[in-house]
């Protein structure tokens, strides 16, 4: 097999689609091996994207080719026809192995361990072992739920007194499933309003999860609050509105993606801390989710 000789990314493929990486091995025109890199993270497969993949690889010129799936463990499809399926988390592995292994340049070593850092911060590294920090942490955690569920009821009241009843909600059996991975929908505008068209098909939202879509990601769980687009025709798909979705990082709002597309704030549980008692906890919890409610509501995408 000839050398590496071309690395592209976003290259199109003879559907229309675009492969994230695309190694060339010996010519350019007819490489000894053709090697496409389908990259994922925070977005999940899509219709016949794998497929379509398979398909247009073999109208290339390439002596071998071969088809890779890089994902997260947690979303790695139970089967990839064709495709070799890489887990993030093994990359982390094999570079930590790499940087052990023997003196390298200071260079390298720095921005090897700097993308290993980043792997961990998104969630898409193992530990090296499990700390007497981590056991620490699980010691606690039946405490921890049970705190942060009575927190996220009492602030799920709040909420249904100053902006509306809850529609869609993470339950367990009949129940709300106040807890880690809770998930609460509600109208655009407070009970009793109508809701401007420019919304489309939107609704607000607020969670208790794993901050992955946040682009300060610390590999934590946080509340997240605002809008939900559930439709490609969405407000910030409008290009008329890239100026009111500009506007919305003034109140720390981030477009994200976390399986829909959303309009995002993070508040993180140690900012709770503040206050000296579960039902202020569970107050203030519910303030900064009417708030964000709010201040989206108070300026509805123009367009």
């Amino acid at each position: 097999m000839g050398a590496l000789r071309d690395v592209r990314t976003q290259g199109t493929t003879l559907s229309g689609g675009f492969i994230d990486l695309e190694l060339r091995f010996g010519e350019l025109t007819a490489p000894d091996l053709l090697v496409w890199v389908e990259v994922k993270h925070g977005a999940g497969l899509h219709g016949e994207q794998l497929q379509t993949y398979a398909h247009d690889i073999a109208t290339e010129l390439a002596a071998e080719k071969r088809l890779i799936l890089l994902a997260p463990r947690a979303s790695m499809p139970a089967a990839a026809a064709g495709f070799t399926q890489i887990e993030w988390q093994a990359v982390a592995r094999q570079l930590q192995r790499w940087l052990r292994a023997e003196p390298r340049d200071p260079v390298e070593d720095w921005l090897v361990g700097q993308f290993i850092s980043f792997l961990k911060e998104e969630g898409l590294a193992d530990e090296e072992t499990l700390s007497a920090a981590h056991a620490f942490a699980f010691a606690a955690r039946p405490t921890a739920d049970r705190a942060i569920g009575r927190v996220i009821e009492l602030a799920d009241r709040y909420i249904a007194a100053n902006w509306g009843p809850r529609k869609d909600f993470a339950k367990r059996g009949n129940k709300p499933a106040y807890g880690p991975g809770w998930y609460c929908n509600h109208e655009v505008v407070p009970e009793g309003e109508q809701a401007p068209t420019t919304w489309r098909a939107t609704h607000f939202e607020w969670t208790f999860r794993g901050d992955a879509s946040n682009p300060d990601a610390r590999d934590a769980y946080a509340f997240c609050a605002g809008a939900t687009f559930q439709k490609k025709d969405n407000p910030s798909t409008v290009v008329a509105n890239q100026p009111w979705l500009a506007a919305q990082r003034e109140h720390g709002f981030e477009r994200v993606q976390d399986w829909y597309w959303r309009l995002w704030r993070f508040l993180y549980p140690e900012e709770l801390l503040v206050e000296k008692s579960l039902d202020e906890q569970g107050k203030r919890l519910g303030h900064w989710v009417v708030d964000s409610f709010q201040l989206l509501a108070s300026t509805p995408p123009p367009n």
